[in-house]
Order: structure tokens, then C-alpha cells, then sequence
């Protein structure tokens, strides 16, 4: 079975991100996909927090804003070119 890749683009309001990405993984099995968190300019508390939920994960940030369709296709370029792909 392919790889998927999960794209879970996010911008602050830490504590909605932090729930997404647990039911995620919660309701998943972690050998059929792999998670890339994109941080699209969110502020100094959450990159703080980032690390905490992370760790498991590849992470893209950007320090401002990007706008949504570039960010995803920068992030699918770099990880899932020619894979399946999901977009959260």
C-alpha cells in the first residue's frame, strides 16, 4: 500500500491544533501515512509550543503568513511529489 501524506497547515489558536493532530494520530495507524505540519506564520506562544507536538512529525515554518495554496504545494513539492496526498 502507497504512503500518504497528511498536510495539516496551521496559524495560531495552538490548543485546535494540538486536538487535530491527536485525533489524527489516534485514529490512524502511523504506517500508512506520514503527518508534515505547516506553520503558516503563527505568533511567538505558539512556536513555543510547537515543540511539544512536533517532535514525531516534519515540520514546515514560515515566519508570515504565505497564503494556503502555496504553502500546500511548496510542502507536497518537497515531501509527496507523485504520492498520495490529503490536506487537512
Amino acid at each position: 500500500m502507497p504512503k500518504i501524506y497528511v498536510f495539516f497547515m496551521f496559524k495560531d489558536n495552538f490548543s485546535w491544533t494540538k486536538k487535530c493532530i491527536q485525533s489524527v494520530v489516534q485514529n490512524t495507524d502511523p504506517e500508512d501515512y506520514s503527518l508534515v505540519l505547516i506553520d503558516n506564520g503563527s505568533n511567538a506562544i505558539t512556536r513555543k509550543a510547537l515543540p511539544s507536538i512536533h517532535a514525531e512529525y516534519d515540520l514546515e515554518t514560515y515566519e508570515s503568513p504565505i497564503g494556503i495554496y502555496y504553502a500546500y504545494n511548496e510542502a507536497i513539492k518537497k515531501y509527496a511529489s507523485g504520492s498520495d496526498c490529503f490536506v487537512i
